[in-house]
């Protein structure tokens, strides 16, 4: 659930935290914010929860591999104009069906990085894989998603639509 305020500039180093460390970084914050008598600050901090695992791992590819993320919107971009072409154009299909290969590769690899971060903490990748990979298709496709894949600032995994935002 994001929160209800803009989150101040010194929140982005939470969604960077361990989940074990979190809510105790998050408190930290907390009390650093209302002595500075930033209360709108400290309450928009305050209701953070903690990530779940799969989702501290989404934000982790916004530092490890930030040209990676652009280059995935990029594909997601390619892939909404190849299925707005395909359906106005019979020539098109190629086009469609390389921007969904470039697409699937983008996301493989982002998917690899986030495993890696995921067994850094010493969790199990196996069982997650398919969830990052639809996580980040979601996120190439639809622009609020991307942006938090950009920033690294998920708080929750991204809602999946039936279409994917796609034409």
């Amino acid at each position: 659930m994001a929160p209800a305020k803009p989150l101040p500039i010194e929140a982005i180093a939470l969604f960077r935290v361990a989940p074990a460390a979190f809510i105790a970084e998050r408190d930290a914050l907390v009390r650093d914010l209302r002595a500075e008598d930033r209360d709108d600050d400290a309450a928009a901090v305050k209701v953070l929860r903690r990530p779940i695992v799969l989702v501290w791992a989404l934000n982790q590819i916004a530092d490890r591999a930030p040209h990676e993320v652009e280059s995935l919107l990029d594909a997601g971009r390619e892939l909404r104009a190849a299925q707005r072409a395909a359906v106005s154009s019979r020539g098109a299909a190629a086009r469609l069906l390389e921007a969904t290969a470039a697409r699937r590769a983008k996301v493989a690899a982002l998917v690899a990085v986030a495993a890696g971060a995921l067994q850094e903490l010493g969790s199990s990748t196996a069982a997650l894989r398919d969830r990052l990979a639809v996580a980040l298709e979601t996120a190439s496709v639809d622009e609020a998603a991307g942006a938090d894949l950009g920033a690294g600032t998920f708080t929750a995994l991204p809602a999946v639509n039936a279409g994917l935002g796609v034409i």
